[in-house]
């Protein structure tokens, strides 16, 4: 997406509760080492429609099968000048309670000239790990050595509902923790 196309999503998303996640998370925080189909946006439940709105679509309950698991949230894909934007949220209270901590910790980064949120990389982590498809382990050896806060990553574990099979794999994937181990390999 061209830097005047990326300005433009970033103007609907003015005012919005979002953060930008996956995939598109992976490429700026590899610095382009992992590339993106599409873009993924992350989005509060009371801001999806706005968007979709904004977007010239509508979010709708999706239930989606990727295989290994199947995902059912609050969404839409739609084509912005050129590129391939997927929205979500989730679409039961106990999930967007959850997402609350992904929203309380995103971080603000510049990509092409704008400042934009992206998902916490203790959440990106988490999630690649609890699903543990053989992308998302590439994904976390892409960046094993980035900086990583070691509560954070507990409390996303945690509320992926599976904190010891995640602690586990990262700890036998060798995530490290600054310029330590997050956890001791076993």
């Amino acid at each position: 997406m061209k830097k005047e196309e990326f300005k433009s999503l970033v103007k609907k998303l003015k005012g919005l509760n979002y953060c930008f996640f996956s995939g598109f998370a992976m490429f700026l925080l590899t610095k382009g080492k992992r590339n993106f189909n599409d873009i993924d946006i992350l989005i509060d439940e009371e801001d999806i429609h706005k968007l979709a709105k904004r977007l010239g679509t509508k979010a709708q309950k999706r239930r989606i099968d990727k295989g290994t698991h199947i995902i059912e949230d609050i969404g839409f894909e739609t084509n912005f000048m050129g590129q391939e934007i997927e929205a979500v949220t989730s679409k039961n209270k106990g999930e967007r309670e959850k997402l609350k901590l992904t929203f309380e910790n995103k971080k603000l980064v510049k990509y092409k000239d704008q400042l934009i949120f992206i998902e916490p990389i203790e959440e990106l982590i988490v999630r690649k790990a609890h699903f543990s498809r053989e992308k998302d382990l590439a994904d976390i050896k892409l960046i094993s050595n980035k900086h990583f806060n070691k509560p954070l990553v507990e409390k996303f574990a945690e509320n992926w509902g599976n904190k010891e099979e995640i602690i586990k794999k990262l700890k036998e994937l060798g995530v490290k923790y600054g310029k330590r181990r997050i956890f001791k390999k076993t």
